[in-house]
């Protein structure tokens, strides 16, 4: 039975910070080999602590980085990120029972605690700086948990800034 709890556990936390949904969409007339700079958005990260825009910021650049462009003041791009939350409370508990036909015992109700994750989704945004055009957008669906050590917020968002960014620059 303690076997069972733990599994149970274990699969509660895996599933709590699993990454739900991908979406991107472009504008298919653009050439995207022509941006080779970007700079951000001076009010990027809309919706999020200051300590979590800096590591949003940070991901986001090394993500364009590999992209092969690089930061600049006369940006060709600018880049900016939003993030809608949601609280969802997680009050997970079992019931057990054992017994066959002549005899059985059951116990009722076993708590395994209470936790908050937050159902976070954040928007991508990637304009032109000339026009000031929208060119490229990329959303990613996640459940994160609330309690998360900094160094765990960063994996969080670089794993799931890199599979934003995987389908960027589209392909012609």
């Amino acid at each position: 039975m303690k076997k069972l709890i733990y599994l149970s556990l274990f699969l509660l936390t895996f599933i709590s910070c699993s990454v739900n949904r991908t979406n991107y969409d472009y504008d298919k007339y653009t050439d995207y080999s022509q941006y080779k700079t970007y700079d951000f958005f001076n009010d990027a990260g809309d919706g999020l602590n200051d300590f979590d825009v800096k590591r949003i910021r940070n991901v986001i650049a090394r993500q364009l980085n590999k992209k092969g462009m690089i930061y600049s003041d006369t940006p060709d791009v600018y880049v900016n990120f939003i993030s809608n939350q949601n609280e969802i409370r997680n009050n997970t508990s079992m019931d057990i029972g054992v017994g066959n036909e002549n005899f059985g015992i059951g116990l009722g109700n076993i708590s395994l605690g209470n936790s908050t994750d937050v159902q976070q989704t954040i928007t991508i945004d990637i304009v032109e700086a000339k026009k000031n055009k929208l060119i490229w957008q990329g959303a990613i669906q996640s459940q994160i948990r609330d309690n998360l050590s900094p160094s765990e917020k960063e994996r969080h968002f670089a794993n799931i800034t890199k599979k934003v960014f995987k389908n960027y620059p589209p392909k012609r």
